[in-house]
């Protein structure tokens, strides 16, 4: 009474709990009958929702700065919600370096970055030209930071460019790839609960989807970039491929911490997806 501040006169003595009846519990009668169901009207429901959503989501499209700034404030929200994190903060993240190889005209360094706070680690591997011009370009592979090679297991010639133009390339294995899978196995599909009745409502209003936790790994990687040491002036983050939507979303959530990003999209749209195991 006092904790929840009902303010009800006291002493408050306990009272029999009468049960009610299941005529009592009932919620519908001849005045508020019950409403359709079955397949066919669940369908009809979901269609319903579908075209209310879509012309919601129409009359929020950008017209001018206001609607731009009612838009942002809209889809930014979800998309926080979505993915679950922003940029950490730099302090937060820390490398351990396992080897270092001169390659020449540049250094190879291989090693583990820590999310402290989140007891998350990636392996990751820097490749860094001693002529550096100061720009980072975080590469986001669905292989991996064995995405930085080729078949032949030479640099990619897209990577090979960067460094001779003094950039530093960043490779690194986000959660279920590269070093994370034992030989053969996949990432896809999705892991899931075991249980016959499944619903993405639960699975990922309580789990964060393996896209949102390969985001959460790419924030981790940019912070860690952005207050190193040496302080790059500019920091790249170049997704190929299925790892395009990543960077997509990376960016919305690192904001100005990342400079450029290059997104290869090859037609893929979110509202396409039909699959929670994808």
């Amino acid at each position: 009474n006092h904790h929840l501040e009902l303010n009800q006169p006291e002493p408050i003595t306990e009272s029999d709990y009468d049960r009610q009846t299941a005529e009592q519990l009932t919620v519908f009668d001849d005045q508020h009958p019950r409403p359709a169901g079955g397949p066919d009207f669940e369908r009809a429901l979901l269609r319903w929702w579908d075209a209310d959503a879509q012309l919601q989501m129409a009359a929020l499209r950008p017209r001018d700065a206001e609607s731009l700034r009612a838009y942002r404030h809209v889809v930014g929200n979800a998309i926080d919600v979505l993915i679950g994190r922003s940029l950490p903060d730099g302090g937060d993240v820390e490398y351990e370096q396992t080897d270092k190889v001169d390659e020449g005209a540049y250094l190879r360094m291989v090693g583990l970055l820590r999310n402290k706070p989140a007891g998350e680690e990636l392996p990751i591997e820097f490749l860094f030209p001693k002529s550096w011009e100061s720009s980072v370009a975080i590469w986001v592979d669905s292989q991996g930071k064995a995405g930085l090679y080729g078949e032949d297991g030479k640099l990619r010639g897209e990577v090979q460019r960067l460094l001779d133009n003094g950039v530093s390339v960043v490779g690194v294995d986000l959660l279920m790839q590269g070093e994370f899978l034992a030989d053969g196995e996949s990432a896809e599909p999705t892991r899931k609960v075991g249980n016959p009745r499944e619903a993405a409502a639960y699975t990922f209003g309580y789990s964060s989807s393996l896209f949102a936790q390969r985001v959460h790994d790419i924030l981790s990687t940019v912070a860690f970039v952005r207050s190193h040491e040496y302080q790059p002036k500019q920091v790249a983050v170049i997704g190929l491929g299925e790892a395009g939507p990543l960077v997509a979303a990376a960016r919305a959530q690192a904001r100005d911490a990342i400079n450029v990003a290059v997104v290869d999209t090859r037609g893929f749209r979110f509202a396409d997806v039909d699959d929670i195991h994808g």
